[in-house]
């Protein structure tokens, strides 16, 4: 896909955002925007419930400092049950995007 007259690839995930096994684990959708050719994460939207609004910060740091889909997938990202599945969506997001980077 091409935007603005650059390439691009883009993943998409539903999850939660918190470990599924809690009562009412809010939703989330994560979409990643990264660079084919370097897997540079160059953008991304999170949409949904209790305690998705601060992961767009985990987004925001990994564009500003170049980070690709593989340094997000082994990010090392808090982990507690009423507010992070074990992996957290940008992970699985950044997987996704992996994939398609070959």
């Amino acid at each position: 896909m091409t935007a603005e007259g650059r390439p691009y690839v883009q993943a998409t995930i539903h999850g939660t955002a918190a470990s599924g096994y809690m009562p009412a684990a809010p939703s989330v959708t994560c979409r990643l925007v990264a660079d084919p050719t370097t897997g540079a994460i160059l953008g991304g939207q999170l949409i949904g419930g209790h305690g998705v609004a601060k992961r767009i910060d985990v987004v925001s740091v990994a564009v500003w400092h170049h980070l690709t889909a593989a340094d997000l997938v082994d990010a090392d990202l808090g982990y507690c049950p009423p507010l992070s599945p074990t992996w957290d969506p940008i992970q699985i997001a950044a997987r996704k995007l992996l994939t398609q980077l070959g």
